[in-house]
């Protein structure tokens, strides 16, 4: 068979005031079935494919501090190729925060705080909520 992929993506950054960053990405994709056996599948979508992809973030700096929160939504798209099982809306908010001096840093991070748990391939497991702690030395 064969495939066709279609698409748009655009990516800013906008500093908003001192030390206050928006950026993120927006993508718009269209991928379907255009040859294939199977006369039934042809114009499908391809299966775990999004049909929009967005990411904004908003970070905050000052001196040795760092902290972020972001949004991340998809949108569109199905688990198997008769597109009968839709994949639903996956939406996350994460927050950030880091701290570095010198030669180590410390970073703390909850990742999904909306506990959305939707994956991109059916019945696959992934993580809700969570929690980090990450520390950084370099000599």
């Amino acid at each position: 068979g064969e495939t066709e992929h279609q698409g748009i993506e655009l990516n800013y950054s906008l500093d908003i005031i001192q030390n206050l960053t928006l950026g993120g990405n927006v993508g718009w994709h269209r991928q379907r079935i255009s040859e294939h056996d199977r006369q039934s599948f042809i114009d499908k979508v391809i299966p775990n494919q999004r049909t929009w992809d967005i990411s904004n973030s908003l970070s905050y700096k000052y001196d040795s501090w760092n902290t972020s929160l972001e949004y991340l939504r998809q949108t569109g798209g199905y688990y198997e190729i008769s597109n009968g099982n839709p994949i639903p809306v996956r939406s996350q908010v994460n927050i950030r925060l880091a701290y570095s001096q010198h030669n180590y840093a410390v970073t703390l991070e909850t990742n999904n705080l909306t506990n959305n748990r939707v994956s991109d391939f059916d019945r696959y497991p992934v993580p809700g909520r969570n929690y980090s702690t990450k520390i950084t030395v370099k000599w």
